[in-house]
């Protein structure tokens, strides 16, 4: 059964592609509606409209007038990550994966470009669950990026943290471990241990040291990544609940489960503000507090939790994902435990959802984590 998972191990997740940094435009083109449409569309975005910045780039996509022009190309990977934010990952994935089609068509993309997508990518298939095509992904951006002389850079650093994190979602903190503190390094030379890369990294690290039993390090690094958020303004931000999430379960190791609650509360609050209330890290949110409900004997409490916790999974994943599939074995288990506590509605309801699903199968269980970049050119 799954329990007091954290909502989010990974915080890089690759964003827009930023104007001027990806693809050049044609020597004297005029931008056109499909640029301006999809500048909007970046700006939709970083304000946190998603439905605006889809709407944007949609209009982009279709305002571009040459389908396997780098624009394009920029349109798709910028409209896959938006997507990705909204838990579609589905359709995020069909978008990256024709941008980096047109990228590799072309044959003359700057490294940081090709990189960008291979790493966009590579977190689609993370989230999917379809980890055999994660890790090869990876290894091509890591190497297209030394080849380039670009190892000291942001993306390197970020492509190390999101590598690390599918370690860790693997079940492989030793080959994670070096891997965040490379990148943690990296970020404090770019960014100072102030800034809000160097606070994302340093989230991902304390949750690898609560996971591999080293509570003080751990509640030090989650603080201090929580600090540096609070004196840039960016409580709201979704590594901000992750960290949250790391000291809540810290909390509850320690027999403090009041203080635990509070912090879980927090964390799927903030996701909800950040990222809507069918977004996966919102779903995991509301697993957490079902669970600690649960180990409580609150029954009762933990089972709305638990349904909603499904509900955003069927919406955002999908019901063929191994995560959505192994939710609905876990919350059919837990109402015909509890059942004595149960109104008739919840019982026929889970019944349906058992019908549907149909009886627990043995496999293997990735977590669906979410990573963060600020960037992609």
């Amino acid at each position: 059964m799954l329990r007091f998972k954290a909502a989010r191990l990974a915080v890089f997740v690759c964003a827009l592609s930023a104007p001027g940094f990806g693809f050049a435009q044609g020597a004297g083109s005029a931008p056109g509606p499909a640029e301006e449409f999809a500048e909007m569309g970046r700006a939709a975005y970083l304000t946190g409209d998603l439905s605006g910045a889809e709407a944007y780039l949609l209009a982009a996509r279709a305002a571009e007038p040459d389908a396997g022009s780098p624009r394009m190309s920029r349109i798709l990977n910028d409209l896959g990550v938006t997507l990705k934010s909204q838990g579609r990952y589905r359709e995020a994935a069909r978008a990256l994966e024709e941008a980096l089609a047109l990228v590799e068509a072309r044959g003359e993309a700057p490294p940081d470009a090709l990189a960008a997508r291979l790493v966009n990518l590579a977190e689609i298939k993370a989230a999917a669950g379809r980890e055999t095509e994660v890790t090869p992904l990876y290894g091509r951006a890591l190497r297209v990026l030394e080849e380039a002389g670009g190892e000291g850079g942001e993306l390197y650093a970020g492509t190390l943290n999101n590598l690390a994190a599918f370690h860790m979602d693997q079940g492989r903190p030793a080959a994670a471990e070096p891997l965040f503190r490379e990148a943690l390094a990296l970020r404090r030379g770019l960014f100072g241990e102030t800034s809000r890369e160097y606070a994302d990294t340093l989230v991902n690290l304390a949750e690898l040291e609560r996971q591999t039993q080293r509570p003080q390090e751990a509640a030090e690094h989650a603080e201090a990544a929580l600090r540096v958020y609070r004196s840039l303004g960016l409580e709201e931000r979704p590594t901000a609940a992750s960290a949250m999430n790391t000291l809540a379960h810290l909390r509850l190791a320690a027999g403090e489960p009041q203080q635990a609650e509070v912090l879980f509360r927090k964390a799927l609050q903030t996701s909800e503000a950040a990222l809507g209330p069918y977004h996966p890290q919102t779903g995991y949110a509301q697993l957490n507090l079902a669970a600690l409900y649960e180990s409580r004997r609150q029954y009762a409490a933990a089972q709305p939790h638990y349904e909603l916790a499904l509900e955003t999974l069927r919406a955002s994943l999908g019901d063929g994902h191994p995560q959505t599939r192994r939710l609905a074995w876990s919350y059919g288990g837990f109402v015909s435990r509890y059942a004595r506590f149960m109104p008739n509605a919840v019982r026929e309801k889970a019944a349906l959802i058992a019908e549907t699903f149909g009886p627990p199968q043995a496999e293997r269980i990735l977590p669906a984590s979410e990573r963060r970049i600020e960037f992609a050119p």
